[in-house]
């Protein structure tokens, strides 16, 4: 009697059909494990603006009501995070977990032109908190970048954020004056009443007739 023997194994066909199978698979989960592990970096982020935050309210009530300025002193400056370091717990808080580079060590920038500098004073004066009607539509810092809209690393400090209507053209060509869209193409904001919020990186780009927009994030024109 013939006896069939049975064949262990896949075929080259089987094989094939299983690695496009796969590979289809892999295309479609990479990018959801991706978002969800910036998404992390997202959520540590935001606890780190939230502690600077906070370390930047008890400053202002040691400082009769004043937000650190930008650089104090005389060069070598003393910058805002400098300034604020005596109320925070670690120089961790200052370091994105999704920043571009690992230098220089701080990547979230300050309002320069209309929170940590009053610019119709001059430039080293302070501002102060109660001058502000807005707080909580105001930004004070958002996620940073020194690099240009190539990519390619300018001579911007990368630890401040630039008011559009201040200039006709982002300085240094950044292309959301110098904040980064690195969360999931977005940029964690603090405001000044302490709370952090994520937009999408077009939302600091002026529009036309943006005076008459109902939100300004960069508290140019209400104070």
């Amino acid at each position: 009697m013939r006896t069939l023997k049975r064949h262990l194994g896949f075929t080259l066909i089987e094989l094939l059909v299983v690695i496009a199978i796969i590979t289809i698979l892999a295309s479609i989960l990479f990018p959801v494990f991706g978002r969800a592990r910036e998404k992390a970096r997202q959520t540590a982020c935001a606890s780190n603006l939230r502690q600077i935050g906070t370390a930047i309210a008890i400053y202002a009530q040691d400082s009769d009501g004043h937000l650190p300025p930008f650089a104090a002193g005389y060069p070598p400056y003393d910058f805002w995070w400098e300034v604020t370091a005596p109320y925070t717990t670690s120089h961790q808080i200052l370091i994105c977990p999704s920043q571009e580079d690992p230098q220089p060590a701080v990547r979230y920038g300050a309002n320069v032109y209309h929170v940590f500098m009053d610019l119709t004073a001059g430039a080293l004066t302070t501002m102060s908190l109660s001058g502000f009607s807005r707080t909580a539509e105001v930004v004070a810092l958002a996620d940073s970048t020194n690099r240009n809209a190539l990519g390619v690393p300018t001579f911007a400090p990368g630890f401040a954020i630039y008011c559009p209507y201040h200039s006709s053209a982002p300085p240094f060509g950044m292309a959301y004056y110098g904040v980064s869209p690195r969360h999931n193409e977005g940029a964690n904001a603090l405001f000044l009443d302490g709370h952090v919020k994520w937009f999408k990186g077009d939302k600091f780009i002026p529009f036309e007739n943006d005076r008459y927009h109902p939100v300004d994030l960069w508290g140019h024109w209400d104070r």
